[in-house]
């Protein structure tokens, strides 16, 4: 969206949102927060909310339940610059380690894609999930 355009904000705005609300109820939440997209003025920028509503202005962040048992795996893999399907690849492997290890993580992914045209929105399926690990795929549930 074009700055300036009614009803639209910016990211670095919207974050500031969440930021003041988290930190006006630290004491009533329990989770972190991501606010990320698409701006004229930033381009693709990508905000974490942590616990106590901190801003910091970052890369990338994750979240969620199962994002704990891939910390790692994201530090060593993660590489400025990727292509839209480097990076998509990169999110579908990682969210799918993440359900290899996390029961809470759901049973399909679902990804959306944010950049100057707009929003992409991506199911895979559970049958189309990456495995997490290789030993998994001939086990009987």
């Amino acid at each position: 969206m074009e700055r300036g355009t009614p009803g639209m904000i910016d990211v670095k705005t919207a974050a500031q949102l969440v930021m003041q609300m988290a930190y006006s109820n630290k004491s009533a939440l329990q989770a972190g927060m991501i606010v990320a997209g698409w701006d004229a003025r930033e381009g693709g920028v990508v905000y974490g909310v942590p616990l106590g509503g901190t801003l910091i202005q970052v890369p990338f962040t994750l979240g969620g339940s199962g994002s704990t048992y891939i910390y790692g795996w994201v530090d060593h893999t993660y590489r400025a610059g990727m292509s839209r399907g480097e990076t998509e690849a990169f999110v579908t492997r990682a969210v799918s380690l993440a359900m290899a290890r996390d029961g809470s993580s759901g049973g399909v992914i679902r990804m959306v894609t944010i950049d100057a045209k707009g929003a992409t929105r991506t199911l895979i399926p559970g049958h189309q999930v990456p495995l997490g690990h290789d030993e998994l795929q001939g086990s009987a549930a």
